[in-house]
Order: structure tokens, then sequence, then C-alpha cells
């Protein structure tokens, strides 16, 4: 596994499988692993805890529809809730990033190429 991340409360850690189609849930209470989301579309990437601890956010990559998705502590079904339909992303050396700010907005990086630079000042001493 890899991608650990510790749940704000302490009481869970998450990590993603090798192969990046498992979302894992460990328990701390009860010292147990558990399959927390299986996925046959696409992979799961990028997971962050919400600030409450009780879901977590994550990313569908090469997914029939590549999006964000949140996952409740005792589900075992992600809700979509943005679609990167309409978004020309960034995808560099280790693909493309997102996440979710404390105030729960999500974070992505846009690539806005060179073309859509107009103007640049350059000031040299």
């Amino acid at each position: 596994m890899f991608s650990p991340r510790w749940s704000p409360d302490g009481f869970h850690m998450a990590a993603l499988t090798s192969d990046s189609k498992k979302l894992m849930l460990f328990d701390f209470r009860t010292g147990q692993w558990s399959d927390w989301l299986r996925v046959d579309d696409g992979t799961i990437g990028y997971p962050l805890w919400s600030k409450d601890g009780k879901s977590i956010y994550m990313e569908r990559f090469l997914a029939a529809e590549p999006s964000m998705h949140k996952l409740r502590l005792g589900a075992t079904r992600s809700e979509q809730f943005l679609s990167w339909d309409d978004l020309n992303r960034f995808s560099g050396v280790w693909g493309s990033w997102s996440g979710v700010a404390p105030d729960g907005s999500v974070l992505a990086v846009r690539d806005a190429s060179s073309h859509e630079i107009y103007a640049l000042d350059l000031q040299l001493p």
C-alpha cells in the first residue's frame, strides 16, 4: 500500500493499494484493515480526509468520467461531486494533482499553456 492518510481524529488511516484500484481503511481501535472502496473503472488518487474526519475526498483517474468523489465513513460507494470535463488540467511527470482546501473548495492545477500569455514584462537590474 501507499499514499497513507491519517484521519484528523486519529482513529483511522486510509491508504491505496499498489494498483490504485482500492482504498483501504485501518481502524486503530480494532487494529484491522478493511476494503473501503474498490473501483473497476479507472483508478483512485490523492485521498484527502475532510476536516471533520467523517469522509475522504479522492480523485478518480482514467475513469469514463474523470472526477472528484467523496466517500463517507461506513459507506462503500463514493459520491461524485465534481467533473473534470470542462477543465484543461496540467498533467506533469506525476500526473494531475487535486486537493480540497480547508473551506471545502476544490484545488486543481490548470494548464493555461503559454498560449494565454499576452504580455510579459521583464525588469532587469
